[in-house]
């Protein structure tokens, strides 16, 4: 008899152990809001924006100027690893890029010209290791008197309009199987007000988990990427 409420005791104490452990685990979930579907949502947004986007390198440059100058030339020596990253070359003041007409390529320097503002001027050369046309097809800039150093290139990515066209034109199921997503999936693309959107309408009786990631373009516009999953 002892034996038996020996027994029965332990089996109480792991049945009320099992209890309590899945009790405080629900507790900690519930006070954390995690959600495994959140981790899905995130996971799908990132493929999608992994399979959109291409490699691009940027690489900063400043120039300090001692005051304000219209119309400055500007110039480095750079060694660019292939002509396409040549030929793919853009250069911006801050977020905005410089025409394709106002910086040109001739051999291993690049030229561009800008308004210099008094003090510290944050210029970036961004390209790609791809075919490309050539950007920079300004000629007769004025006298190059700006010398500037690069800094490292730094690897990053940035969103493929060929890519969007690609996955826009491709079979919904083959393209989700592709990518393994495994859930059914929606995603916009907004790329300076030009939308292309790619997926089933979201349903109205399923919860729908949504993940916005902002992004530029190759030619550095501006885009949005919402990405929704069920």
């Amino acid at each position: 008899m002892t034996e038996i409420d020996a027994i029965v005791g332990v089996v109480i104490f792991v049945v009320v152990v099992s209890w309590a452990f899945v009790y405080y685990a629900q507790i900690m979930q519930a006070n954390t809001g995690t959600d495994p579907m959140e981790g899905i949502a995130d996971r799908a947004s990132d493929r999608l924006v992994g399979y959109l986007s291409v490699p691009a390198y940027e690489m900063p440059v400043k120039h300090v100027s001692a005051g304000n100058v219209l119309g400055a030339v500007f110039w480095l020596e750079y060694a660019w690893p292939s002509a396409a990253a040549r030929n793919s070359t853009m250069v911006y003041k801050g977020s905005t890029r410089i025409s394709e007409s106002d910086c040109n390529i001739t051999g291993s320097r690049l030229y561009w010209k800008s308004n210099a503002d008094a003090g510290a001027n944050n210029f970036k050369v961004v390209y790609y290791e791809r075919n490309a046309t050539m950007n920079c097809t300004g000629g007769g800039l004025g006298s190059p008197v700006n010398r500037t150093l690069p800094w490292a290139a730094v690897r990053t990515s940035r969103l493929s309009q060929s890519r969007i066209s690609t996955m826009a034109g491709m079979d919904y199921e083959s393209f989700k199987t592709a990518l393994d997503l495994g859930r059914d999936f929606r995603v916009q693309v907004n790329v300076s007000g030009y939308v292309t959107t790619y997926g089933p309408p979201t349903p109205n009786s399923t919860s729908v988990y949504e993940k916005t990631t902002s992004a530029a373009t190759e030619a550095g516009n501006s885009a949005e990427v919402m990405v929704w999953v069920w």
